[in-house]
């Protein structure tokens, strides 16, 4: 008889490992999926955004200077982005003119860099300083802050092309 309980305490073991295994499983769908409804609902916001916030005319773009659109205002304690600090950003960029989009990184990980430094365009710079946690916006860069005269050959950005950037700041340190 003890050789019947041997086969029974392997079974049990087999199941829990199972069970363990599901349950690794399970939280790795849950994890996911979570993941995917906030990339839904992040490109759901920022389309609802775009088609109800007032475009600005023309006339009121400068050539010189970011033009910053607030969608939607997130912790009113949390750190300000200043010149100096590392952001952590998730952004979507589109050229104005056309409004096709030519990067993003909804679907990565957020682009992280130190305000005022050289990693990305001054414009994009510019226009993430001030924000803080949980902070959208709208930035309509103009060619002087942007890409200018060498383009974005590997993104099919023409060089001298107005650019629109939908940024949400994720952390700010």
């Amino acid at each position: 008889m003890p050789g019947s309980q041997e086969p029974e305490t392997d079974k049990a073991i087999e199941s829990s490992a199972d069970v363990t295994l599901s349950k690794k499983k399970r939280k790795k769908e849950r994890r996911e999926e979570t993941r995917e409804r906030k990339k839904q609902a992040t490109e759901k916001n920022m389309e609802k955004e775009a088609s109800s916030t007032k475009k600005l005319p023309e006339s009121e773009l400068s050539p010189n200077e970011v033009t910053v659109e607030e969608i939607e205002k997130g912790k009113s304690d949390g750190k300000v982005a200043v010149q100096g600090k590392k952001v952590s950003i998730l952004y979507t960029a589109k050229l104005k003119d056309t409004g096709k989009v030519f990067e993003s990184n909804l679907e990565g990980s957020p682009l992280k860099f130190r305000l005022g430094g050289e990693k990305v365009i001054k414009g994009l710079s510019n226009g993430v300083e001030g924000m803080r946690v949980g902070d959208k916006r709208r930035l309509i860069i103009p060619p002087s802050l942007g890409y200018s005269e060498e383009g974005l050959k590997k993104e099919n950005v023409p060089k001298n092309s107005w650019l629109v950037y939908e940024v949400e700041a994720v952390k700010v340190r």
